[in-house]
């Protein structure tokens, strides 16, 4: 597979990406998933995000991961959208181009469905959908097919569905390298948090750690130590 340059911007950015912003977040977390290491060597080239449940940021958090990533990184990086939220894909390209779930059930190839974004050294590969039909998901042919692009990209960020729903994110998340959980601040109670790991562990997925999201100030800043 030849990976295409990026097209020019088409004004349909998600407005979640916001990664200026916030860069020093993120390169903080890619630095504590791989420091100075090799992380091909340290099994670590397929890395999920995903939450207990619905809206905790579990794509910001990808989006922006990938894209720190790619500006860091000389070689691509691959975002993988496996849930079916917000796309950096245009609407139509959306809906018409197979995805991951049409490259797991061996009814399209990798080639014909990784496109480029509008961010430098980032791709993606859309959801799909798992309503055709004959689409069933084992850790086994998701370890397989990222097997085959692998050699393409760099670090392969895969942005899951939350746990608590219907679907693929638990057999996706046993293939991968690494998963991190998401975790909305006050929102999820400490039991859901406790049986979602429990559910990734049982599954087979390597928990890496938990991000901390949306954490809220209670105190003015001026109330709070300097660091």
């Amino acid at each position: 597979m030849h990976l295409q340059k990026p097209p020019a911007a088409v004004g349909n950015e998600p407005a979640m990406a916001k990664a200026d912003s916030s860069s020093t977040y993120y390169d903080t977390l890619l630095m504590s998933l791989y420091g100075h290491t090799d992380f091909r060597q340290d099994h670590l080239h397929t890395v999920g995000v995903t939450s207990c449940v619905h809206g905790e940021g579990v794509s910001m958090v990808a989006t922006n991961l990938a894209i720190r990533a790619a500006r860091s990184f000389a070689n691509p990086v691959l975002l993988v959208e496996a849930g079916t939220g917000r796309s950096w894909l245009e609407p139509r390209a959306a809906q018409s181009l197979p995805g991951l779930a049409e490259i797991l059930s061996g009814q399209a190839a990798s080639s014909d469905s990784i496109q480029p974004s509008q961010v430098e050294n980032m791709f993606v590969l859309g959801a799909g959908s798992y309503d055709n039909g004959g689409v069933v998901v084992h850790s086994d042919s998701v370890g397989a097919a990222f097997k085959e692009i692998a050699d393409q990209f760099e670090l392969i960020v895969v942005d899951l569905p939350p746990i608590n729903e219907t679907g693929p994110c638990l057999a996706i998340a046993g293939g991968l390298d690494g998963v991190l959980l998401t975790i909305e601040a006050e929102r999820a109670p400490s039991n859901v948090t406790l049986r979602a790991k429990q559910q990734l562990l049982q599954a087979g997925a390597n928990l890496l750690g938990v991000v901390l999201n949306k954490r809220r100030e209670h105190l003015p800043r001026w109330l709070c130590p300097q660091k």
